[in-house]
């Protein structure tokens, strides 16, 4: 999967405006450059995401490696079927500083549970068990200005 990361604070988009985004960002060519790869597209499927309460349909587009021939969703930060969190916060959960933190008691409660059960001590250990044990070999999200 690769993430492109909107500035904070920016609101979800149309899904009309999906695909002239991705074209505006030339995103073929970026992730092309990045990780000294071609990529292709592979296809679409469709996503519901949840915004403001109500599923609302994106037509997703898929590319794949020419490299490794793996296929990956071109998906934005609203899109991500789960949550994400910044290195900083999850150094502050880790550090036991969690005042200040822009998510529910319950996510934090949880993440700090599985810091305390995984008795983990930094972020490393922390995107280890995260992730369930798979190697991260790079980041896959990009951060653009949309």
């Amino acid at each position: 999967m690769s993430i492109i990361q909107r500035p904070k604070k920016s609101k979800p988009f149309p899904p009309s405006e999906y695909m002239k985004i991705i074209a505006r960002l030339n995103v073929l060519k970026l992730l092309g450059k990045l990780y000294n790869d071609t990529f292709t597209v592979f296809g679409f499927y469709t996503r519901y995401v949840n915004i403001d309460g109500e599923p609302v349909e994106y037509r997703i587009m898929r590319i794949r490696s020419g490299r490794t021939g793996k296929t990956h969703a071109v998906l934005f930060d609203f899109m991500v079927p789960y949550h994400q969190i910044s290195s900083e916060d999850l150094n502050a959960v880790i550090s036991g500083d969690t005042d200040d933190l822009p998510y529910s008691e319950a996510y934090i409660r949880w993440l700090t549970n599985v810091i305390r059960l995984h008795r983990i001590t930094d972020y490393v250990s922390a995107c280890m068990a995260f992730c369930r044990g798979h190697f991260i070999d790079k980041c896959e999200t990009l951060v653009v200005a949309v």
